[in-house]
C-alpha cells in the first residue's frame, strides 16, 4: 500500500505539489467571511460573460452548419492536406492579430479538428496542426 502511494507521489509529482501550494494558500486569507469575498473578488465576470458570449455564437454556428460550409468549401479549393493544414494555421494567426490568442484557438482548434478529422487524417497531424495553431495565435 505504502509502495503505491509512494509511485503516485513520484508519478503525479507536479500535479501532487499543485495541490499541496493550492491548499496551502487558504491559510493566508485573513477571516473566513472575506475568503469568500475575496475569492469572488478575483473572478472576472466580464472577461467570462464574453467567453460564454462567443463560445454560444460558436456553437449557434455550428448548428447552422456554417463551419461545415465553410469546411467543404476550403476543402473544394485546397489539394493536399499539406496546404489544408498551412491555410489553417495562418487563419488562425491572422485573426488572432485582430481579436486575442485564446478566442481565437477556441475557434479554429475544434474547427480544424471537425475538418481534419472529417477527412480521416492521422491523429499525428491532428496534433501537429493544433500545436502550429497554438504556436501561431501566441506569436
Amino acid at each position: 500500500m505504502v509502495e503505491k502511494i509512494v509511485s503516485f507521489f513520484k508519478t503525479h509529482a507536479t500535479f501532487c505539489v499543485s495541490v499541496f501550494l493550492a491548499a496551502a494558500s487558504c491559510f493566508f486569507v485573513p477571516s473566513p467571511t472575506s475568503f469568500f469575498r475575496h475569492i469572488v473578488g478575483c473572478i472576472d465576470f466580464n472577461t467570462l460573460s464574453i467567453l460564454f458570449a462567443l463560445m454560444a455564437s460558436a456553437q449557434g454556428l455550428e448548428k447552422c452548419s456554417v463551419f461545415r460550409d465553410l469546411g467543404n468549401f476550403l476543402s473544394s479549393r485546397v489539394g493536399t492536406v499539406r496546404s489544408l493544414a498551412f491555410i489553417l494555421v495562418f487563419l488562425c494567426f491572422f485573426v488572432s492579430m485582430f481579436v486575442t490568442n485564446d478566442v481565437a484557438l477556441l475557434t479554429f482548434v475544434p474547427f480544424s479538428l471537425m475538418l481534419l478529422g472529417a477527412q480521416k487524417i492521422p491523429e499525428r497531424i491532428l496534433i501537429f496542426v493544433v500545436v502550429m495553431q497554438t504556436i501561431a495565435a501566441n506569436t
